[in-house]
């Protein structure tokens, strides 16, 4: 029987009269036990403790040497029995070490080898810097395996590359080979110029990396007359691709730049634990008719079978890519094949001689992977997807992935007017995918009528216990589309078009590469900083990534609901947290801070709207100033920006922090700082002049106040400055001057201060212009207001312009 005494939490019914309990009565003969009373009633707080009780004066049955707590009082019911017992605790134990979850397994190599083509001679060791190779055919002709190889700038071709020929080879191919690295020199874009089977070609490698290059395909060298007249013979160079993984695992490819390639940009096939991630892929898959996505993970075969994330495609920008040659194999000419192997056809004539239509070619696409990858799961994450030809994101027969946190919009760009009549689907696709979980994406979709998120029937999703999919950071946006019923009205939600808060790229696509690659990493946003900013709900950090968070374009920004905007606030309709202030357009009023008339450029950046959110309840003056009114002194009189605290502003490194006036304080009543940087020291920037015929990369650049352009050339050339963007994008010499010696190679040109924010130079010779020399030049340090030169948008017709600025 139990009994309730004061000094237990409990009864247990537990037999326990083993010798250990006993000891301690048995040490006490005098003892009185009550008759209706079990032992186990004056052992229950000792027991469930952990311990065990003993007499007090049997230290050899508590071992405190060994870690054993004794503890004399209280738990063994000592005022109950009026004896002398105590209470053994055991050592406390740690939970056991979780055996570490495998990963990527990164390369380890042995051996380094050097590669340069302007400076390398292939008779060389390839040893050192200063005794390289010169081609990567050298590198890659028998190579053995734990081999790193190290490759300089420069442009690196296939055998025979520009000859006419349709079937040459890769740049760089290997297979049969482990741990391998093939990487830029710090610092270096090395170029790979393929018009055969591609540019980086690995097979059977097991723990390799490819970064740091860019990639460039013959898509600008092909006409659509060329393409279509291959499209049954898919001879190699319209069927290249700029980095491809045939088998193999443990494999790494990041802040490469690949574009302009027939086939896809980056492709693996039969692999598992494969890491893409903050590349650039564009202008891929026009000319192929193998109806090939830009990024493509396709019939991964697993190499263990540990239920983990194991495939992974993230933070990686893909756009401007699509097909333009309807899919074609030869299979599916052969009705009995298609029989006989349950093929599939989306439509009529699919894949035979006869199709006309194209309904292929995505932005990131997983294909064909149930029935191969038994083991492992995908993720697809971070990924900016836009402008591409059918969907951005597709996940097609295949199981266990993780979608989350992508952003895609302006997709279905290939027409849906006969011949090319594409499906209605132009963002993110569920095909035949089971056991998915879709979490946090933004899709915005140019067409209405188009869905923005498709999922079919035989799709399922997966969602971890406790996860609400309507909740922020979960439930997804959709921006002017169409859900399909499948999708679940609960996953996403649609936002009004006139709130639909987007950052779109310019309606001109680059035909090159930027200047420099991505970097990596796990959690920023691409390398180029948007130009819109939110503030985290602490006030004191800046939300970085897509549209999920920072939901304004680059005439709003997201700030604290709780401040006082008057009619200007919206809602944020992707963070009900939020309000979306728009600045205004017209000249500021007179203010207490009396501001300059002229309305500045400049979006708040991160650090000054923190100036303003870590007061949620300030009141300003007037509801229609935006917050770059009371930073004018700041940005355009001191050439700094308000920021919370001196903590913010380098001081030790020359900064000057300015706590009064700059900042509209009087205005405001807050604490806020102007931080001056330190001045830049100017230098001198070298332009090889005859560069950007060739490559678009030399066609602009970074400068500052201060800085001196030296222009060289060999040959009959000259430099002239241009009036504006206008005159550059026509070439137009009518209001240009020629710089003083602008004839002679070595001319110098030094930037006035308050030049800006764009300088344009032009060669005047014949057409050297619209053949690509010319300059633009991004004054970085300008802080000037809206009558600055404009930003170039186009540029010549025959001339390539750079990337654009992306979200």
């Amino acid at each position: 029987p139990c009994f309730e005494v004061p000094v237990f939490e409990g009864c247990d019914s537990d037999s326990g009269e083993s010798a250990s309990p006993t000891t301690c009565e048995a040490g006490n003969p005098d003892a009185v036990i009550p008759e209706d009373k079990s032992w186990n009633s004056y052992t229950y707080s000792c027991r469930q403790a952990g311990g065990t009780c003993y007499s007090a004066d049997s230290e050899s049955f508590c071992d405190t040497s060994a870690g054993y707590t004794w503890s004399p009082t209280g738990y063994c019911g000592v005022s109950a029995l009026s004896v002398s017992c105590g209470c053994c605790m055991p050592p406390a134990t740690s939970s056991p070490t979780p055996a570490p979850v495998p990963q990527r397994q990164p390369p380890n190599t042995v051996r380094t080898y050097y590669v340069d083509s302007v400076n390398g001679n292939n008779n060389n060791d390839g040893l050192t810097e200063g005794t390289a190779w010169a081609t990567l055919k050298k590198a890659a002709t028998g190579i053995q395996s734990q081999t790193e190889i190290v490759v300089m700038n420069g442009v690196y071709q296939n055998l025979n590359y520009g000859d006419g020929t349709i079937d040459n080879y890769a740049v760089f191919s290997i297979q049969d080979v482990d741990d391998i690295v093939l990487r830029a020199f710090p610092g270096h874009t090395p170029k790979l110029q393929f018009d055969g089977s591609g540019g980086i070609s690995l097979k059977n490698v097991n723990r390799a990396e490819v970064t740091g290059f860019e990639v460039e395909g013959p898509n600008q060298l092909i006409t659509r007359e060329e393409a279509e007249a291959d499209r049954l013979l898919h001879s190699r160079k319209f069927s290249g691709r700029g980095i491809v993984l045939w088998s193999g695992s443990h494999v790494l490819f990041a802040n490469n730049i690949v574009h302009d390639t027939p086939n896809s940009g980056i492709r693996c096939n039969s692999a598992d634990y494969v890491t893409v991630e903050n590349n650039e892929v564009y202008h891929c898959t026009y000319w192929s008719s193998n109806a090939e996505s830009a990024i493509v993970f396709a019939e991964s075969l697993a190499v263990d079978e540990l239920d983990i994330t194991k495939m992974i495609i993230k933070n990686n920008i893909v756009h401007d890519n699509e097909n333009r040659i309807p899919y074609y194999n030869s299979n599916y000419d052969d009705p009995a094949y298609l029989e006989e192997n349950q093929m599939h056809v989306a439509r009529e004539n699919y894949g035979s001689s006869l199709q006309t239509f194209i309904i292929d070619g995505s932005g990131v696409y997983i294909s064909r992977n149930s029935n191969s990858y038994l083991y492992g799961r995908y993720e697809l994450s971070g990924n900016v997807a836009y402008r591409n030809g059918i969907n951005g994101l597709v996940v097609h027969k295949t199981d266990r992935c993780l979608v989350k946190d992508n952003v895609l919009y302006d997709n279905g760009q290939v027409s849906r007017e006969e011949p090319e009549s594409r499906q209605n689907y132009a963002g993110l696709t569920l095909n035949n995918a089971k056991e998915v979980s879709v979490y946090n994406n933004s899709v915005y979709v140019t067409w209405s009528g188009d869905k923005a998120f498709q999922k079919d029937s035989a799709s399922t999703y997966y969602d971890a216990a406790g996860v609400d999919v309507s909740a922020k950071g979960f439930v997804n946006y959709n921006c002017n589309g169409q859900v399909a019923s499948e999708v679940g009205s609960d996953r996403v939600v649609t936002l009004d078009t006139a709130t639909c808060m987007r950052t779109r790229a310019p309606t001109q696509s680059p035909t090159s590469s930027p200047t420099a690659s991505p970097t990596v990493s796990t959690t920023s946003s691409p390398t180029t900083s948007p130009t819109r900013a939110c503030i985290a709900e602490t006030g004191t950090n800046c939300r970085v990534g897509g549209i999920e968070t920072a939901c304004c374009n680059t005439a709003h920004t997201c700030f604290e609901k709780t401040s006082n905007y008057g009619s200007c606030r919206e809602s944020c309709p992707v963070n009900a947290d939020w309000a979306c202030y728009v600045p205004s357009t017209s000249s500021p009023t007179a203010s207490p801070t009396a501001a300059p008339t002229a309305s500045p450029t400049a979006a708040p950046t991160a650090r000054q709207m923190m100036c303003e959110a870590q007061y949620s309840g300030l009141t300003l003056p007037d509801d229609t100033k935006p917050w770059s009114y009371y930073t004018y002194g700041c940005r355009n009189n001191a050439g700094g920006e308000c920021v919370s605290s001196e903590q913010f502003c380098d001081v030790a490194g020359g900064a000057t922090y300015l706590t009064s006036g700059y900042c509209g304080i009087a205005a405001l009543g807050v604490s806020c700082g102007c931080c001056v940087p330190a001045p830049a020291e100017s230098s001198t920037i070298e332009i090889a002049w005859q560069a950007g015929f060739s490559d678009a990369a030399a066609r602009t650049v970074d400068a500052k106040s201060g800085d001196t352009l030296r222009f060289t050339w060999t040959s009959n050339h000259n430099v002239y400055t241009l009036q504006d963007e206008e005159s550059l994008s026509s070439c137009s010499f009518t209001q240009a001057t020629e710089l003083d010696g602008g004839s002679t190679s070595g001319v110098t040109y030094t930037i006035p201060s308050g030049a800006g924010p764009y300088l344009y130079f032009a060669c005047e010779v014949g057409s050297h212009c619209q053949n690509g020399q010319h300059l633009t030049v991004t004054v970085t340090d300008y802080s000037g207001g809206d009558d600055a030169t404009s930003a170039p948008t186009s540029a010549p017709t025959s001339v390539v312009t750079s990337a654009p600025t992306l979200p």
